[in-house]
């Protein structure tokens, strides 16, 4: 038995507390070199927690097994999809497209028998089958009636969601950057598709010792929303809570329900105004915790809103923290977008592999086009 005392929640209404024996430790999904102890150890101790909203269907979920249950098409402009040879292993993701002829086109790991309109409660049955133990929410009954593929058994069930990190430092070595990288299964919010990358980043200037971080950037529907690091919200004085919104899995500093712009149309007729079609994004706060393994189990109080029925509220669920290594696949995660709960397509691009992404390769920037949180 382990028994660890923490500090209290900093910000947000949440206390938090390491008690109780250690969490039983998953198997890692299989990784490039090993990364150098230090970056570990660092990202080890800036991990995040998040708190997912009331009736999230999905957690982060490890890279390996979403790509087992998918097949590689090949996209050219014009043209329909076609399949590729592939053993929807991991390590056997391709890093360059060859396209046919002159035209452009894209790589994508389709889930296979499934597409995006046939609704989230499938993509969480097909979650229940690749991850282990059981995900945040009960199903309704009505989701067994989807057809699922067949899960073949390449890599063995993980006891845990994961949660990949990344250690970015300039040529200088005087800015660092930790991210933080979350694989849903699907998106289900105002568009569905398949495949969801997120990522939060801790940004620390001129090193790291003695010094503390200096700002967080949380990703958000195609941009972000950053906090200098005294402000954000903190589990034992080192891991940034972050509230995750249902469905979205959009990142936000605090719980509520957080304004999305979906589209402006310019009235010139009102003196050159523009009128905007918001919806609000729901982080409440009021569903499982999702916390580092590697500590003992966290107790938390639930966010303001959450009502005395939230049984799964501060539910803690462990993950284990993995580095994004090899390959860097060259194309999206998932085929096919669509509008409406899935009756009108919009296209077929899904999320690009995190290590083709401008942030990635800089980190920073993304702090420069973000809005104060």
């Amino acid at each position: 038995m382990v028994a660890v005392a923490a500090a209290a929640l900093i910000g947000a209404g949440i206390g938090l507390a390491f008690t109780g024996s250690a969490a039983q430790e998953p198997r890692l999904p299989p990784q490039g070199p090993p990364p150098s102890s230090t970056d570990a150890a660092l990202a080890a101790r800036f991990a995040p927690v998040l708190k997912l909203s009331r009736d999230e269907l999905f957690v982060p979920i490890d890279r390996a097994r979403f790509v087992e249950v998918t097949r590689l098409l090949l996209k050219a402009k014009l043209r329909r999809a076609v399949p590729l040879p592939f053993d929807g292993r991991e390590a056997g993701l391709p890093e360059a497209r060859v396209c046919p002829g002159k035209r452009s086109c894209r790589l994508h790991l389709d889930i296979r028998d499934l597409k995006p309109k046939s609704g989230p409660f499938c993509y969480r049955r097909l979650q229940d089958e690749i991850l282990a133990p059981a995900a945040p929410t009960p199903l309704p009954p009505d989701a067994k009636r989807c057809t699922l593929p067949t899960v073949p058994a390449l890599v063995s069930k993980y006891a845990a969601p994961s949660i990949y990190w990344h250690v970015w430092r300039d040529s200088k070595g005087d800015d660092i950057a930790i991210q933080y990288w979350f694989l849903y299964l699907f998106n289900g919010f105002e568009n569905w598709h398949e495949g969801d990358w997120e990522q939060i980043t801790v940004r620390f200037e001129g090193g790291i010792a003695p010094r503390e971080p200096e700002a967080v950037f949380y990703s958000a529907h195609q941009g972000g929303h950053f906090r200098t690091w005294r402000s954000v919200a903190k589990a034992a004085a080192t891991h940034p809570v972050v509230f995750v919104a249902r469905g979205s899995h959009a990142n936000y500093f605090g719980s509520g329900a957080h304004p999305v712009e979906l589209a402006c149309l310019k009235k010139l007729h009102l003196f050159g105004a523009s009128v905007c079609a918001r919806v609000d994004d729901t982080a409440d706060g009021c569903g499982p915790m999702l916390v580092p393994l590697r500590t003992a189990p966290f107790s938390a109080d639930s966010a303001p809103d959450c009502s005395l029925t939230d049984d799964a509220a501060g539910k803690p669920i462990a993950y284990a923290l993995a580095a994004l290594g090899q390959p860097s696949f060259d194309g999206d995660y998932g085929f096919g977008n669509y509008l409406l709960h899935g009756r009108v397509p919009i296209g077929e691009r899904g999320p690009e592999e995190p290590q083709r992404r401008s942030e990635w390769q800089d980190p920073i920037k993304a702090f420069s086009h973000a809005k104060p949180g």
